[in-house]
């Protein structure tokens, strides 16, 4: 194989369920939000290019992401997920988070 990284198997990721308001960190990667009008902070998007998080909100209402200082989300200063079971992947660029996978 001609990657960096290849494996021969499952992989697992961190998951973790927020029920409140919160800043994502190192250790989040799958974020399950599991109520409704809460906002999910994304950190700094210097100096962790490729760091990647999926958020999905897993009840009916809504679910804000933002992000920190005046950075941007696909240009945008948020993101919004308005329905049940609705996620969107981001990925920093290094100085800014952009949207990599949604529905």
């Amino acid at each position: 194989a001609n990657s960096q990284l290849s494996v021969g198997g499952s992989v697992s990721y961190a998951y973790v369920a927020k029920s409140g308001d919160a800043g994502l960190g190192f250790y989040d990667h799958n974020v399950k939000v599991t109520a409704t009008d809460k906002t999910m902070t994304l950190p700094t998007a210097v100096g962790i290019t490729g760091r990647v998080y999926t958020i999905k909100l897993a009840v009916s209402g809504a679910c804000t992401i933002t992000t920190t200082s005046s950075q941007t989300i696909d240009g945008n200063a948020r993101y919004l997920l308005d329905a049940v079971n609705k996620y969107v992947t981001v990925m920093s660029d290094g100085a800014n988070w952009i949207v990599i996978a949604n529905n």
